[in-house]
Formats: C-alpha cells, structure tokens, sequence
C-alpha cells in the first residue's frame, strides 16, 4: 500500500491533495499545527494518521519521521503562512515567520525525509507564482518562495540520481483557507481579504495538477498552465510588461 506523508494536512491543498489519495487507496499520515483541524480531517476514515507537528520545529520533524513505521511513497509539504502589505509596514517578526514557516520548515522536513525515500517515491512541495516574479505586497512570502523554488531546484538534481522524483507545484491565487484568512503586516487577518489581482482557482483543480505531476514525475506545475510561457516571454523582453501589469494589479491596500 502506498502511503502519503501530508504536511499542512487539516486544511486547503494538503487536505484536498490527502482526500483524493485516501480515495485512492493511499493510506495517509496529516501533520499540522491546529489540532482541532487535524481532529475533523478524514474524520472518521481508516489509514489515515494524524499528528500535531509545527514545521518550524527540526525535532517535532525528527520525531514525527521516527514514529511512521512505513516508508513513505509520496511526502507532500503543503505547510505554509502568508503576510501581506508593504515592507514598510510589514513587521520584523512577520517576516521571520514567514521564512521559518515557509523556508525552514522545508529544511527541516527535508533534512527528516531524506534518509526515508526510496527509489520511484516522491518529494513535492507547494510554493507560488510569487516565488517565481515579484508580486507588490507580497515581498515577505515571495522571498520565502523564491528559496524554496531554489532549494527543490538542486535537490531534483541531487536525490534525482538516487530515483526520487522531486516536484514543485506553484499555483496562484487557490480558494482556500490561506486565503480567506490573509495576514496583514501587523499579523492579524484581515477584516475583509483583499480583492485577488487575479482568478481565485478551485482547490479540486490545483489537485489535478498535482496529481498528473505525481503521475507523470514532472518537475513543476503552474496554475494557471499559462503562467509558465508568459513568465518565459516576460523574461525574454527584460521583465518590464510583466512589471508594469503587477503593479497596477497590486495597488497598495489597507487592512
């Protein structure tokens, strides 16, 4: 039986992506952070795990690796915090967050997992198109993004020589609970979400593309499919379009 490693696992893509392989067959083990979250998650459904793990942790990481007994075919990281506004206002400790969050947490996954994945299994993670050109407002989580594109890039060199299939899935704006509660700079939710510059995609189809990349080992997969060649063009002509329709998209906004 195939079993699936799914951090950020009691809500948005990790538990839409840990639903669909349960469905298939998957026996699968949730980590998360928010313990009455990990509690209704594939509630009442056999194979399925649940631990309260906080990514920022290294030992929590350790611990929880020690404790499965199987060898995991697929780990998926899906953990990940949001803070957006202006670097003015965007407070130090939100940054931090963001990077501990986002960054090191996949280190510390990573360095865990490492010595578990076999030949044919899986690394994949979640980052954004915001790791891939600069959105305004969101410098702090962009960074973050940029890291961890750059991390997968050469460990999908690395642990590719040894079989394992290493993926980075970067969509935009997902309807998701990241998204419907948006962090401001000073790291409350926001009151009322800002208007996404863009289409707000159906979790279920971020899903599919993360299992035709599972599927077809692929090394990435964008949501919209169309980011990718206008991302290319952008670069081509020295970025300036692209710049130019972020900025107007992407007023500065208040919460």
């Amino acid at each position: 039986m195939k079993h699936a490693v799914v951090t950020g696992g009691a809500s948005g893509l990790g538990l839409a992506l840990a639903t669909r392989l349960h469905g298939d067959g998957w026996a699968v083990d949730l980590w998360d952070r928010d313990v009455t979250g990990l509690e209704s998650a594939l509630a009442g459904r056999e194979k399925v795990t649940r631990r309260v793990v906080d990514v920022r942790s290294a030992e929590e990481v350790r611990r929880a690796f020690e404790e499965i007994r199987a060898e995991p075919s697929l780990v998926f990281h899906a953990a990940g915090v949001c803070h957006v506004g202006d670097l003015e206002t965007l407070r130090l400790e939100e940054c931090r967050l963001d990077m501990e969050v986002n960054y090191f947490g996949t280190v510390h996954l990573l360095h865990a997992a490492a010595s578990r994945l076999r030949p044919g299994s899986h690394l994949i993670c979640v980052a954004s198109v915001a790791g891939l050109k600069g959105l305004p407002e969101f410098a702090a989580y962009g960074a973050t993004k940029f890291a961890v594109q750059g991390l997968y890039d050469s460990l999908r060199l690395e642990l590719g020589r040894d079989g394992v299939h290493v993926g980075v899935v970067s969509p935009g704006f997902v309807d998701t609970p990241l998204r419907d509660h948006v962090l401001g700079p000073d790291g409350k939710v926001w009151a009322q979400p800002p208007d996404p510059p863009f289409r707000i995609w159906p979790v279920e189809k971020c899903v599919d593309r993360i299992v035709r990349l599972i599927i077809k080992r692929r090394a990435r997969a964008l949501l919209p499919a169309l980011a990718g060649p206008l991302l290319t063009l952008d670069h081509l002509i020295g970025g300036w379009i692209g710049d130019w329709i972020l900025a107007s998209k992407c007023p500065p906004e208040s919460s």
